[in-house]
């Protein structure tokens, strides 16, 4: 992220894109995390053993985070040399924007994974 934001900053020359963007992300988040888990958060007893359900809410998402991780990706590939003639030559800010984006397309595999049913059985209660 480091990589980013340090590109971010030679490019626009300015750190008030980089704040509204870290002010931004925290309230996405919570709304994301609402979104999947809806209104009822509650815990878990692991002692009755776990059961998740199919989730076609997160297996959205991380479908659509799979694909702009590739867009942004194709993105950063096909404008190599511009990004690096707006840093500077700054191969590590291009990389680090093709990382970022590779990232994010992982994390988008990662929520679909995790979006299909599980089913574990009862846990062991220690004598």
């Amino acid at each position: 992220m480091l990589l980013v934001a340090g590109g971010m900053l030679q490019w626009l020359g300015s750190f008030t894109p980089l704040f509204i963007f870290a002010g931004i992300m925290h309230p996405l988040a919570w709304i994301a995390i609402r979104v999947l888990v809806g209104k009822n958060i509650e815990a878990i007893d692991l002692d009755k053993g776990l059961r998740t359900a199919r989730s076609p809410a997160l297996l959205g998402m991380g479908l659509g985070l799979v694909a702009l991780g590739a867009g942004l990706f194709a993105l950063v590939f096909a404008n190599w040399d511009y990004i690096l003639s707006v840093t500077k030559n700054s191969v590590a800010a291009a990389a680090g924007g093709a990382a970022a984006a590779s990232l994010l397309a992982l994390m988008g595999f990662a929520l679909a994974y995790a979006s299909r049913e599980v089913r574990l059985g009862v846990a062991r209660s220690e004598a």
